[in-house]
């Protein structure tokens, strides 16, 4: 399946939104094994997940838990020209309450006459600061999202992680690239993004690795980036 990934840097506003984590001294258990796993077809799983082919519905089975769906309107883009760009349509699903008390983010794949249907019936619209605009999903609309695959999917662990917890759990990275004071630690081979600001909130951002090109380009990389290895020096954290 052709598709064009849509990186949710949107995920860093509901980072702060949802991180109203709940009291007490449970820990979460995050490991390599414990996300990366195969299907019987040998093909990486991320959570149980086959990304690009497993759709909502059967991501909800494999998650145990039940996903918010909503569509959101990122702000309109220009041309070099200057002329303003129809703007982005991203159907995406969030799990407020999986079973080890972290969050998850799934980005669906959807085609644009599936967007026509789901934009005509959208309601209730909520603006954020960063001009993007979630609307709500009109339950007959609900059969059709569940049939979605999910193409990005990411985690938000309950538990604040330092650099030292991303190398111990996924190994050493490919690059460590810094950007607007965020730690980016990318692993092509695993697709995955694992996102870590200065207080200890982080993200685990996956993607199907042969698409991890595209994770690049949304940070200003290239390829060849990951040819070298020096990483560069990791923010402190308390």
């Amino acid at each position: 399946m052709s598709t064009k990934i849509k990186i949710l840097y949107l995920a860093l506003a509901i980072l702060v939104v949802y991180t109203l984590w709940p009291s007490g001294d449970d820990q979460q258990e995050i490991t390599q094994a414990s996300i990366i796993g195969e299907n019987e077809q040998g093909e990486m799983t991320v959570f149980g997940v086959l990304l690009g082919e497993t759709t909502l519905g059967e991501a909800e089975k494999i998650l145990g838990s039940r996903a918010k769906r909503a569509l959101f309107i990122m702000p309109p883009k220009r041309d070099e020209q200057g002329n303003e760009l129809t703007p982005e349509h991203n159907v995406e699903a969030f799990f407020p309450n999986m079973p080890d008390n972290s969050k998850m983010l799934l980005g669906l794949y959807s085609k644009e006459s599936e967007l026509e249907q789901i934009r005509n019936k959208a309601h209730k619209p909520i603006a954020f600061p960063s001009g993007n605009i979630k609307l709500q999903i009109d339950d007959k609309q609900q059969a059709m999202v569940n049939t979605m695959p999910v193409i990005t999917l990411t985690s938000i662990p309950r538990i604040k992680l330092t650099p030292e917890d991303i190398r111990n759990k996924f190994g050493e990275p490919a690059l460590v690239h810094v950007q607007a004071d965020i730690l980016h630690f990318l692993y092509p081979d695993m697709g995955l993004d694992a996102i870590l600001d200065q207080s200890g909130e982080a993200m685990l951002q996956f993607v199907k690795p042969d698409e991890f090109s595209q994770v690049l380009d949304s940070l200003g990389l290239t390829e060849e980036a990951l040819v070298n290895t020096k990483t560069q020096q990791p923010l402190s954290t308390p």
